[in-house]
């Protein structure tokens, strides 16, 4: 256990595809994907009284956190302003996650936006939230390559 090498989070950035290449949303703080299965429970004549478990839909959901920008200032960078107009328009996104790191594997997948906030508290930096529901499952080959 002492040749771990531990990945800060600064280097896991998440960028969505924008017509012709995947560009990171700026200035993120935070992003989390998190993926389950529905449980199922069924009972059967074969064993009455017994519950089994088994496997049911994969679902997904990637969230993060960032300082709100001035977008004007660089309109190359994708951020609040950005992810409104995707969430607004019912947008299908495909994102890529990945470390850059040598040898680490890329994550992709499609989803929608489902929720974009912003937060302005006096006399603080004003931040973002947003989440996007994933559609079908995440691969490792990118599906604009």
């Amino acid at each position: 256990m002492a040749n771990e090498t531990f990945i800060k989070g600064d280097a896991v950035l998440l960028s969505i595809y924008d017509t012709t290449a995947y560009e990171p949303i700026a200035c993120l703080t935070s992003n989390s994907i998190d993926e389950s299965v529905a449980n199922e429970e069924v009972q059967t004549k074969c064993d009455p009284g017994n519950v089994v478990q088994t496997a049911g839909a994969y679902s997904y959901e990637i969230s993060g956190d960032g300082l709100y920008i001035d977008e004007s200032v660089d309109t190359a960078k994708q951020s609040h302003a950005k992810l409104k107009a995707l969430l607004r328009a019912k947008t299908v996104l495909t994102w890529k996650m990945d470390t850059g790191l040598s040898g680490s594997v890329a994550e992709y997948g499609t989803g929608i936006l489902t929720s974009v906030s912003l937060s302005a508290n006096a006399g603080e930096n004003a931040n973002f939230t947003f989440t996007i529901l994933g559609r079908g499952t995440i691969s490792a080959t990118d599906p604009n390559a």
